[in-house]
């Protein structure tokens, strides 16, 4: 059997209108981007989407013009692994009922959220559950920082942190 290429995607979530200059580089070689949420404006999805294709889901604070066009779960695939994108997940043990109805009838290899602003990787009955953390500006929690997602035979994932004053 071969081996399928591993794919480079860039993830990130809670940017909140705020683009930090560093993702530029760091998701120059991404194949895709995910974005898990409280988005901010049409502009940033803009701006990502001239690095790679991209895939959003809305957050809860997302109200900007054009908002209601992005669904609250998304599911991509890439090299016969399914991925579930969403804003509200949280690890493992704070799933609601529905979302983890979703995740048993769907059977995702990974569930990727944001929200909490911070990043999380957790793994539970063969499951993947990653938060990039918030890639936006805020004051409550820590540095931002973005994942990057590669997808193989396997999963693996990686979050760097970024310079709290390199926003656009």
């Amino acid at each position: 059997m071969i081996k399928p290429t591993p794919i480079k995607v860039g993830v990130l979530a809670d940017t909140h209108g705020f683009l930090n200059s560093e993702i530029f580089c760091i998701f120059s070689d991404v194949e895709h981007i995910l974005h898990a949420g409280d988005i901010g404006t049409e502009k940033l999805l803009k701006e990502l989407r001239a690095i790679a294709p991209l895939t959003a889901v809305q957050g809860n604070g997302d109200y900007f013009q054009g908002w209601e066009k992005y669904r609250q779960v998304e599911f991509i695939q890439f090299n016969g692994k399914t991925l579930l994108l969403t804003h509200e997940a949280g690890a493992p043990s704070q799933i609601s009922k529905p979302l983890n109805e979703l995740i048993t009838a769907k059977q995702p290899q990974a569930v990727i959220y944001g929200h909490t602003h911070f990043p999380s990787i957790d793994e539970e009955d063969g499951i993947l559950y990653f938060n990039p953390g918030r890639a936006g500006r805020d004051s409550y929690s820590g540095r931002p920082s973005v994942g990057i997602l590669t997808v193989g035979d396997t999963l693996a994932v990686e979050i760097i942190q970024l310079d709290d004053g390199k926003f656009l």
